[in-house]
């Protein structure tokens, strides 16, 4: 379910009898000159009925409503927007995956992005590695090779960010 600014899902969890939901909101980081606290679970769990109600016209079935407003347990989870970095490493210390660009959670990318970032680093690294002697080469400037993993992955992986920014903030 999309809506102004969030994002709303529900499934049933398997073999349970428990009902999974979120709501993603955009909100200002901390720190940042727009944030305030978030209020309290319950709130937030009541302001999104309003919106669903609101944005659908009362069209949202007591069936998808009902295990929301009902709901015992309410567990608070913030994903926060991330910096695209300029590089993915440093010295021999290198990046993939979330660590090297959080995306948010519901473009569903993480995964996929963190198999090409491995994929792209072997290559890379394998193509300083020898065989033979089971080591890699002694010219290997592994700068310079993580900063070719860095120059195949970085921008696209940017843009992977950018587009789910935007698709949470629903334009």
């Amino acid at each position: 379910i999309y809506g102004p600014k969030s994002y709303q899902l529900m499934c049933n969890m398997e073999k349970t009898e428990s009902i999974y939901w979120a709501c993603y909101e955009l909100i200002p980081e901390p720190g940042s000159r727009k944030w305030t606290p978030q209020p309290p679970m319950e709130e937030c769990r009541d302001r999104l009925l309003a919106n669903l109600e609101a944005t659908s016209g009362g069209r949202y079935s007591p069936k998808f409503t009902e295990p929301i407003r009902h709901t015992g347990t309410l567990v608070e989870t913030t994903h926060w927007l991330a910096p695209a970095y300029e590089r993915f490493h440093e010295g021999r210390i290198v990046l993939m995956g979330d660590a090297a660009h959080k995306t948010m959670p519901f473009t569903g990318q993480g995964l996929n992005m963190a198999c090409e970032d491995s994929l792209v680093l072997a290559t890379v690294l394998a193509e300083n590695f020898d065989a033979a002697t089971g080591e890699f080469r002694p010219s290997t400037d592994f700068d310079e090779v993580f900063s070719e993993y860095y120059r195949i992955r970085g921008e696209f992986t940017k843009g992977t960010q950018e587009n789910a920014n935007r698709l949470g903030q629903f334009q």
